[in-house]
This record gives structure tokens, C-alpha cells and sequence, in this order.
């Protein structure tokens, strides 16, 4: 990668192109249109609140077009606004909505063959056809109460820039040519889902809390808790490791690279 300034690094770590990436929004369709070839009723509302049949079971999930459905079993997975569904029934969890800006460029510079790059600055950068893709960690502390998904053009100008132009000297005369901003379900407990039935209420699952690892970890969480619908108990794989009662006795997962 001669285009690659590294007079500043020791070590790196390469794996092949494509790594690290894919369509993200395909395979979630992928995912729609097999449910409802599988007859998964979607209803395009919102969630206003939680009825409970008693202190340990929701009877009803109620929608803002007026809807009461009544509920076997509640999966609460939805994402950045998990936490406060969880409130409607009644608890707690350590899940908050976390911004995050993805910038889209283009290069006058050629670069040739660019993996997927992590930077110790904390961009991430990679190709996409012709252009590029970046991104970085939030520096401010989000508002937790705070939606608002407006891009944070300062964030580019500030930060990444500077930063892309030191590692990829050729960035230096870059054009940015969009931005758009989403949203992480951060745990902020130890930044990994928490999935399967809440201790207090067994007929209320969770699913959430990814921290940015969602659609990785998608078809896993799925076919577990699936298992809980069916079963009540998991079979196809143990994801109770993830289970809820892990943060009541301060039990965190912890990553480890070996």
C-alpha cells in the first residue's frame, strides 16, 4: 500500500478486501421478505404502551393508530428506542441512543486496492466503488433524550480530515460529497446485547443493547430467541450469556483478543 503513510506505526494487521463490510439494508429485506413469506404480520405503527396483565406478565402492546394487541410473549427490540419500551413495563435498562456519522468522498488521489482501514486516530475508512466511506467515534457526549439525527459536518472538518490526510496523503485534497447520520443502541453497561427473558418479567425478551454490532450479530440473536418462542428454552445456540441478569450482578462480558 504505498499510498499508506506509516512512519508513525509499529504493527498493523491486514485481512483480504471485502472484509469487514456488507449491505447492511439488503440482507435486512432478505430477512422482511422471508418472514413474510413465513406470514409475519407487520404493522406499520408505533408502540405507546405496554399493558400488564400483572406486575410479572404484559398482556397487551397498544399502537399510536389506536391498536391493542394482545401479547403471548414481547420481544423488545428495538434498538436506540429499546430502553424506553422497556419503562413501559415497568424497568430498567442501560441502553441509550448513541449518534453516529458515516461521510461520503471522493479522492483526485488513486488508491489502489483499499482494504477496509481501522485508524489509532479512531477513523474507519473504505472504499465504496469509485468513493470512499469514513467515519469516527463520537467525541461529545450524546443526549440521550436527543433523536435528532442531523450529521455533524464539524466531526469531518475537525477531525477525520485531518486525520484521513496524515494516514493517506493523497486525501489531502479530498471532496466530501454526503453525509447522513443513524443511530447505535449503546450499551452502556459493557457495550454487548442483552438478550432473553427478563428475570422479573418472563414473558418480556429482550433483544438490544448491540452497540453497533446489531447486524452482525442479527441472525444468531434471531434464531435463539426464536428458540424462546417455540421452546421457551434455547436449542439451536446458548445465548444465555447474554441473559439480563448479568448487569443486576455486575457481571460484564469483556472482549479479549488472543
Amino acid at each position: 500500500f504505498p499510498w499508506l503513510n506509516t512512519q508513525d506505526l509499529a504493527l498493523g494487521s491486514f485481512g483480504r478486501g471485502c472484509e469487514g463490510w456488507f449491505d447492511g439494508p439488503g440482507l435486512m429485506q432478505a430477512f422482511r421478505r422471508k418472514a413474510r413469506a413465513q406470514k409475519v404480520d407487520y404493522r406499520a405503527a408505533t408502540v405507546t404502551g405496554l399493558t400488564m396483565a400483572n406486575r410479572k406478565r404484559v398482556g397487551e402492546v397498544v399502537l399510536d393508530n389506536g391498536e391493542r394487541l394482545s401479547a403471548g410473549m414481547v420481544i423488545n427490540a428495538a434498538g436506540p428506542w429499546s430502553a424506553g419500551i422497556a419503562r413501559m413495563a415497568g424497568t430498567h435498562l442501560p441502553v441509550v441512543p448513541s449518534k453516529r456519522c458515516v461521510f461520503v468522498f471522493e479522492s483526485p488521489a488513486r488508491i489502489d486496492n483499499c482494504p477496509f482501514v481501522f485508524d489509532t486516530s479512531g477513523f474507519w475508512l473504505r472504499p465504496e466503488g469509485q468513493l470512499f466511506l469514513c467515519g469516527i467515534p463520537p467525541v461529545r457526549e450524546n443526549d440521550p433524550d436527543d433523536f435528532g439525527l442531523d450529521v455533524d459536518y464539524d466531526l469531518f472538518d475537525e477531525l477525520i480530515w485531518p486525520a484521513l490526510a496524515h494516514r493517506v496523503p493523497g486525501f489531502e485534497q479530498l471532496r466530501m460529497l454526503r453525509a447522513w447520520a443513524g443511530l447505535y443502541e449503546y450499551n452502556t453497561f459493557d457495550h454487548s446485547g442483552i438478550i432473553g427473558p427478563h428475570p422479573e418479567i418472563p414473558n418480556f425478551v429482550l433483544a438490544t443493547g448491540f452497540s453497533g454490532h446489531g447486524m452482525m450479530h442479527a441472525a444468531a440473536t434471531g434464531s435463539g430467541v426464536s428458540d424462546l418462542i417455540a421452546y421457551g428454552e434455547y436449542r439451536s445456540i446458548d445465548l444465555s450469556a447474554f441473559r439480563y441478569e448479568r448487569i443486576a450482578n455486575n457481571q460484564p462480558i469483556e472482549e479479549h483478543v488472543y
